[in-house]
């Protein structure tokens, strides 16, 4: 084989190793848990991603050039970049828990907070601060929206929850 045509070989399995990264892509279905509020159970679906639980509605752009959206059919998270990060790009990020979420991301947590990542860094907030009765119970479903039941009959509402400092 001529020189030219090594070089050549190399270019094509470069470019074709460069468009499989590029596009690697994986699914995940739903996780979900569980909760007992007195004898009534609440199921929260969620995304399982490196052991954290995002809510569905979240997406968010990680520093190793993955983006990923939680949707209510699972996660499912793209490489932007090439295999084992062959281009070298210093970019700013946001730290969460442990992991570096990039610029332009935003998030749901399964604690009800809303979170983003700016260029004048992360900011997490939660939905409001309420006023429970004593007789009362406050559940809040997969969609973060809370209710307020009976303490002692978990299946009976009791009233709207009153929102202080949101």
């Amino acid at each position: 084989m001529s020189g030219m045509g090594v070089y050549v070989l190399m270019i094509v399995a470069m470019c074709a190793t460069w468009r499989e990264a590029e596009g690697a892509a994986f699914f995940e279905p739903l996780s979900s848990e569980t909760t007992m509020y007195g004898s009534r159970p609440v199921v929260t679906q969620y995304c399982a991603w490196e052991g954290k639980k995002m809510m569905i509605g979240s997406s968010w752009k990680t520093t190793d050039c993955v983006t990923c959206a939680c949707g209510g059919n699972g996660l499912h998270c793209t490489r932007y970049g090439p295999e084992g990060n062959v281009r070298v790009v210093t970019t700013h990020y946001c730290e969460w828990e442990g992991k570096k979420m990039m610029i332009g991301s935003s998030w749901k947590t399964t604690g009800c907070e809303q979170c983003s990542c700016s260029d004048a860094g992360l900011f997490c907030s939660a939905s409001g601060t309420y006023m429970v009765p004593e007789h009362c119970l406050m559940v809040v479903d997969e969609n973060c929206q809370p209710d307020m039941v009976d303490a002692n009959d978990p299946f009976s509402p009791c009233g709207m929850p009153q929102i202080h400092g949101k």
